[in-house]
């Protein structure tokens, strides 16, 4: 449980969570270890008078450029699309206000993050990387199953990242073959910048999305 303080201060939207209010806030800190402002997108859910925090995701603004940082979710929220609609917020939010740069920290470590981003047309800005580099890792699922399949071009990456704290944190599993049953849904780089490809599949995606969850 939560109570929000004065640092809450901008109330982005009023959204519908299960036919529950859910609040979504727009706020910001000083992040003394690197002298930058950090801004966050906050899920809520509004329960009498107390908010639940369901999760966020935060970021960097300078001048015309937005760099996005990395995400939480609640354990109790996931698989429910909390990232998505704060993505979706991130997204409106910057190219509302003309900041057309979007990219993505060189340090992302979150193999189903980046696919999520490249829904909203994130990609590389060399694509052939996928073919050529030995550290591409395949995005799959299996029907009916929520959790996150991952296949490594690299044994090495892959006894590595069962080994992180990522994969203890989140539903993800690691396949050695591609059987009959998976479905592989895209390919992703970790510790690679991705860039904001195609603005308005990404702002239409965003707005829809943001409608869906208005009261």
């Amino acid at each position: 449980m939560a109570t929000l303080t004065s640092e809450y201060r901008t109330l982005y939207n009023t959204c519908n969570f299960h036919d529950l209010e859910q609040r979504i806030f727009f706020t910001k800190s000083y992040c003394p270890s690197n002298n930058q402002m950090q801004y966050f997108f906050h899920a809520y859910l509004h329960q009498g008078a107390q908010l639940i925090n369901q999760g966020y995701i935060y970021f960097y603004i300078n001048d015309n450029t937005s760099t996005f940082i990395g995400s939480f979710t609640n354990p109790a929220y996931r698989n429910e699309g909390i990232n998505t609609l704060l993505i979706s917020c991130w997204i409106k939010y910057c190219l509302d206000h003309d900041i057309t740069i979007l990219t993505t920290n060189k340090k992302q470590r979150k193999p189903f993050l980046v696919y999520l981003l490249k829904t909203f047309a994130f990609e590389l800005k060399d694509i052939s990387l996928y073919e050529i580099n030995p550290f591409t890792i395949y995005i799959c699922r299996k029907e009916n199953d929520l959790n996150k399949y991952l296949y490594f071009k690299s044994e090495n990456q892959a006894k590595s990242f069962s080994q992180g704290k990522i994969m203890q944190r989140d539903n993800y599993k690691i396949i050695d073959t591609l059987s009959r049953d998976i479905e592989v849904l895209d390919q992703v780089l970790l510790s690679t910048p991705y860039y904001l490809s195609d603005e308005n599949k990404a702002y239409n995606r965003s707005l829809s999305l943001i409608k869906k969850h208005e009261r």
